[in-house]
């Protein structure tokens, strides 16, 4: 059997990072939470997610102090000037702003530019990549069903065709329990002869025969065992993936997050530089004032959330990818399929399939070559006493003492069976086909170490550090928003109903 080197994973910056998270004394065995009855343990549930939700935590600890720093400022009223929602007061004295304005407005506008620049990338390629990643998940699940339905439905023809193997093999005996001349259909009253001849095709016959009874005896035990370990309602399992997936993406909408962002961006730009420029359009700051920026200052919080759940959807997939003692996608495989038990036969093709990376053999796999190459040594048998018949039929009708044509029943049973064997072995290569190891494991390869552990944590990473740089960015918009306001002289009294509350 051809040996291949298991297809090593190599976790990307992203799993490595996220699953880095402090834990805190909790575990990061995401296998954990089965218990010894293949059920789901709801204190080891709690026990795994107390350990991923370091991210969260910081995202919601932030803004709940983020939300306090406001409101503290706001208490201090003009002495904390822009951080407590008042304009920059200009010193009359000298007739020109200071230089700190211009550079706070400058660093509130490239703020507002990134947050707008950010809603733009995170809508065109956001889209795409997450519409990529939802089709790898779907391709590769449907790529591990068809596996598992072609090995039913294959196993089930040989099954089929190993039982039938049975009847011919009974008229082959028939037809050579005496020997060829006991298929004569009329004997001439001559006397039987002993020929060589006779003796050769009795010999292939007999070859054939033995033959026979091995895979008959085979097609009942283990096509038979191999065919219930994956004969499961793999359709449902497929339907349930599928309604998942469609709602994930029915849901999973970057429009509904790029565009308010970039809409915010854009006018946040906007007043920046009307306020720079000195255009006190009062109608505009009103409503920049008492509309725009709370609703922006929702958009942040919800973004902490967003956040939150990105980087726990992160954490634990991670996990996924970093598994057992090899921290590979492999090594859950492993523990899980330790936790949750199976028959022999699964565990070996765990094993070989998943993780050895076909080094090794699969049992079930090496029997089906063997049946193969028995199926071969058959139809050549069968081919070379049809030849044989064909090309001696007179001699043998003479030696075995029958009449011209008292052969031809016997000849029709020959093709019969050429042409039914030759089925059998078309059937065998799919199933050898079917059990391919490069394929099945390549399927798996994709799936877990390109799809699942590469691609989608690459573009959830990528949707994280784009809503944290607009989380990070508005929240300093928020806390300066004073600077949104056109200045004002030093004659201005604190007090005056401008100031943003």
């Amino acid at each position: 059997m051809r040996e291949l080197v298991a297809s090593a994973y190599k976790a990307s910056s992203a799993v490595k990072l996220f699953n880095a998270v402090p834990r805190f004394g909790h575990t990061s065995v995401i296998t954990s939470i089965f218990d010894a009855n293949n059920e789901v343990d709801t204190d080891a549930v709690i026990e795994y997610a107390r350990g991923t939700v370091f991210i969260a935590g910081f995202c919601l600890t932030t803004v709940i102090l983020w939300i306090l720093v406001l409101m503290v400022l706001k208490c201090f009223r003009q002495r904390a000037g822009i951080a407590a929602g008042y304009p920059f007061e200009n010193n009359m004295r000298y007739g020109t702003a200071p230089k700190k304005h211009s550079f706070v407005r400058g660093l509130l506008l490239l703020s507002s530019i990134f947050v707008m620049c950010t809603g733009i990338v995170f809508l065109v390629t956001g889209t795409a990549s997450l519409q990529r990643s939802f089709d790898d998940i779907r391709n590769g699940a449907s790529g591990l069903t068809d596996i598992a339905d072609d090995i039913v439905s294959t196993t089930n023809e040989l099954i089929a065709f190993g039982e039938g193997a049975g009847g011919i093999k009974n008229s082959i005996v028939t037809m050579i329990e005496d020997g060829v001349c006991g298929a004569v259909d009329e004997q001439a009253g001559l006397p039987t002869q002993s020929d060589a001849v006779q003796e050769e095709f009795d010999k292939a016959a007999n070859t054939v025969v033995a033959a026979l009874e091995e895979l008959e005896d085979f097609s009942r035990g283990e096509l038979t065992n191999l065919r219930n370990t994956f004969e499961a309602k793999f359709d449902s399992v497929m339907n349930n993936v599928t309604e998942g997936l469609d709602k994930g993406e029915e849901e999973a909408q970057p429009m509904y997050i790029a565009a308010p962002i970039f809409v915010f961006g854009f006018i946040l730009s906007v007043g920046t530089i009307m306020a720079w420029r000195g255009w006190n359009i009062r109608p505009y700051f009103c409503m920049q004032t008492w509309l725009i920026l709370p609703l922006f200052a929702i958009i942040v919080i919800f973004t902490s959330l967003a956040l939150s759940l990105v980087g726990t959807v992160l954490v634990i997939n991670s996990d996924v990818c970093l598994g057992g003692e090899s921290k590979t996608p492999e090594g859950t495989v492993q523990i899980l399929f330790d936790k949750l038990g199976g028959n022999d036969i699964a565990r070996e093709a765990v094993n070989f399939y998943v993780i050895n990376g076909c080094v090794g053999d699969f049992t079930s796999l090496v029997d089906v070559e063997t049946l193969l190459g028995g199926l071969n040594d058959v139809l050549v048998g069968v081919i070379e006493m049809k030849e044989m018949l064909e090309s001696e039929q007179a001699d043998l009708e003479i030696i075995c003492g029958g009449t011209p044509g008292s052969l031809d029943n016997a000849k029709s049973l020959l093709d019969k069976s050429v042409g039914e064997f030759d089925t059998f072995v078309a059937i065998t290569n799919k199933a050898r086909d079917v059990l391919d190891c490069p394929r099945i494991n390549g399927i798996f390869v994709d799936f877990t170490h390109d799809a699942l552990c590469t691609n989608i944590p690459g573009t959830f990473a990528w949707i994280f550090s784009t809503m944290a740089t607009v989380f990070v960015l508005g929240m300093g918009i928020i806390l300066l928003r004073g600077a949104l306001l056109p200045s004002k002289d030093n004659s201005t009294h604190p007090d005056d109903d401008s100031n943003i509350d």
